[in-house]
């Protein structure tokens, strides 16, 4: 995967994760959480794309549907798991 994929993947997945951060988060950690869990789920996401070969809502060699998708569910696993009563 060439540098510039790598770096709209980290932004993709930056901005998905400061996203929820905005709509569920409430303390710093929570940010760090959710961007930890998106950059995972997200490049799990573009690994199993590329397994699979793909070609849904590619930029280049990115699956960003699929990479988004494997990124968001890590997350809501997570906001699930750890629901504040």
């Amino acid at each position: 995967m060439n540098p510039p994929a790598l770096l709209l993947g980290l932004v993709v997945s930056t901005t998905a994760a400061a996203v929820v951060h905005l709509l569920r988060g409430a303390t710093l950690r929570d940010l760090l959480s959710f961007w930890l869990l998106m950059q995972g789920g997200f490049w799990l996401g573009q690994v199993a794309a590329l397994i699979f070969s793909d070609p849904f809502w590619a930029i280049g060699e990115l699956h960003i549907v699929i990479a988004l998708t494997g990124g968001l569910c890590a997350v809501l696993v997570f906001v699930v798991r750890h629901r504040r009563v």
